[in-house]
């Protein structure tokens, strides 16, 4: 066998070098892409939609946020994005861009809508009880995770800050935008009771309780919202005596007040129906004055909220009547609740 010539050997050092760097090629832009990839992050999650927003369907649907914290644009085509960590590639995303700084929002609907100039849909749902997203890049290494945890309805899980910081629990979600306000490490519970709304025949106490320990109970027995910045209580203006006719006199401007406690001890609840009317004695018309002969049957209702560093949970409100002849009508009782000052200040009241 002859050897080689010279012009068969560089002929095959030069495929060999050129083979060397267009495999060094892919690589260097394979790792390129995937170094991009990793400013990618799963911003924000929510998986119980009842009022933040809807799609452009007009439904509440679960929803995830990207957002792109680097300096370079990103391409997702190919990349996964699933609530099934053994199935990456539930759903991927067609050829769409992210830019620096960019958010997008990426509906949990369960619609599968692919085409980038539309809003995008995966082809699943998140459960509010608990599920991971992870995205993945397309050459199948994880970009990111958000951890599975229960959310309530309109509560989102965050990062803060975006892109790079740890995930919160947000009572004020933010799709599309920055995870501002303020964010809690625990989730952000109502308070419990120990009795649920009813006729009762003997008075009782009511126990209020959360599971949070860092939470402070906030609650009212006036049928106002408990607030942390009500504690002194706030006082309103009304009138008993209105001018209806130009001739009529005006009587002058009363006061009254509702406010707000924390909870440190069980509530005594009992039948209130003796004692001296409050709101029955509060005119809407020109004198005289109508009040009820004798005072009237009356309710317990009390609203609670859990505070922690100052954010309050949604308000729990419950309504007792302690009768111990039962229900006296033929028609069952139902209680409406409102903050006296909307129905009778002078100035907002209606």
């Amino acid at each position: 066998m002859e050897p080689k010539s010279n012009f068969y050997l560089n002929i095959e050092q030069m495929v060999k070098i050129t083979f060397k760097k267009s495999l060094f090629l892919l690589l260097a832009l394979v790792t390129l892409n995937v170094s991009y990839s990793q400013q990618i992050a799963i911003n924000e999650v929510m998986a119980s939609n009842d009022t933040s927003i809807t799609d452009e369907d007009g439904s509440y649907e679960d929803w995830i946020e990207l957002y792109n914290y680097g300096t370079d644009p990103v391409n997702l085509e190919g990349f996964g994005i699933t609530d099934t960590p053994a199935e990456p590639f539930k759903w991927t995303f067609p050829n769409i861009t992210l830019a620096p700084g960019e958010y997008m929002i990426v509906w949990a609907s369960n619609k599968n809508r692919t085409n980038p100039a539309l809003p995008l849909h995966t082809n699943f749902k998140i459960s509010a009880s608990g599920e991971s997203i992870s995205l993945t890049g397309p050459g199948g290494t994880l970009i990111d995770e958000a951890p599975a945890v229960a959310l309530e309805g309109d509560v989102s899980y965050a990062r803060q800050p975006d892109g790079t910081g740890s995930f919160l629990y947000f009572f004020t979600a933010t799709p599309g935008a920055a995870n501002t306000g303020t964010g809690l490490s625990e989730l952000l519970v109502p308070p419990a009771f120990s009795h649920e709304s009813g006729l009762y025949a003997e008075a009782f106490d009511l126990s209020l309780s959360n599971a949070n320990p860092n939470a402070v109970i906030v609650y009212t027995t006036d049928g106002s919202e408990p607030e942390l910045d009500n504690l002194s209580g706030t006082v309103y203006e009304y009138k008993n005596a209105y001018k209806l006719e130009p001739t009529d006199t005006e009587g002058p401007l009363l006061t009254d007040s509702f406010t707000s406690y924390t909870y440190n001890t069980p509530i005594n609840i009992y039948d209130r129906s003796a004692e001296a009317d409050q709101l029955a004695v509060k005119n809407t018309r020109q004198h005289p004055l109508y009040t009820p002969q004798t005072p009237v049957r009356k309710a317990m209702v009390v609203k609670a909220r859990a505070f922690v560093d100052g954010v309050g949970s949604k308000t729990i409100a419950k309504t007792y009547f302690v009768w111990s002849e039962g229900n006296p009508y033929e028609l069952p009782v139902i209680s409406l609740q409102i903050q006296e000052n909307y129905l009778f200040d002078y100035n907002d009241g209606i």
